[in-house]
């Protein structure tokens, strides 16, 4: 009689005889949780793995900031560069009046110089730049730059001739004991002498 039930029915073989035992099982297997020692285990797993993932975080995140700063520059030195072939190899020439305004308005002025040739005003914030992304991200619509240009005077291939940085970063945005990143004339970038933050006060 079991046997027909269990076979035409659709209430599950657990509540017949002879499934009993292993329903039984079953539920004390489900009613059982996990004791105070496995709880323990499991938060000191998970500590050390964040105490060795944070540190492995900033460091990765800091690697990836200094890389984008590398390609912004590179970007900024072909800009540059086919500026150049443009108007007969003579560097960009500020006005005089230009060098007595803010910052915001000469980086301004650098990027309307450079904005025909492709370069973003993305290129021009370097992601380490923390002052410089609050600057962007707020409700001001100052233009920011976190480079340096260096002025050349009108003679032609003047940027060329000396091995002077045709920009260079305006703060060690990478740590303290790291130099700030600058672009060769070749497109090179090279990382400054890192200075102590407590020699420049």
């Amino acid at each position: 009689c079991w046997e027909l039930l269990r076979r035409h029915s659709v209430i599950p073989s657990a509540f017949f005889p002879s499934g009993a035992g292993r329903f039984s099982s079953s539920m004390q297997n489900f009613k059982s949780g996990w004791t105070l020692l496995e709880v323990f285990v499991a938060l000191v797993v998970v500590s050390v793995l964040v105490t060795i993932l944070v540190p492995a975080y900033g460091f990765i995140r800091a690697k990836v900031d200094n890389a984008v700063c590398i390609g912004n520059l590179k970007s900024l030195h072909g800009g540059f560069s086919v500026y150049l072939q443009d108007h007969g190899m003579v560097w960009p020439q500020p006005p005089e009046s230009l060098l007595d305004q803010e910052e915001s308005s000469q980086a301004s002025w650098w990027y309307e110089e450079l904005r025909p040739y492709n370069v973003t005003r993305k290129s021009w914030l370097c992601p380490a730049d923390r002052e410089g992304k609050e600057k962007i991200e707020g409700e001001t619509d100052d233009f920011y730059s976190s480079y340096s240009v260096t002025l050349f005077d009108d003679v032609p291939n003047t940027a060329y001739r000396w091995n002077t940085p045709w920009m260079i970063e305006s703060g060690q945005n990478h740590g303290r004991s790291v130099g700030p990143n600058m672009v060769m004339p070749s497109g090179q970038v090279i990382q400054g002498i890192g200075i102590p933050l407590e020699q420049l006060q």
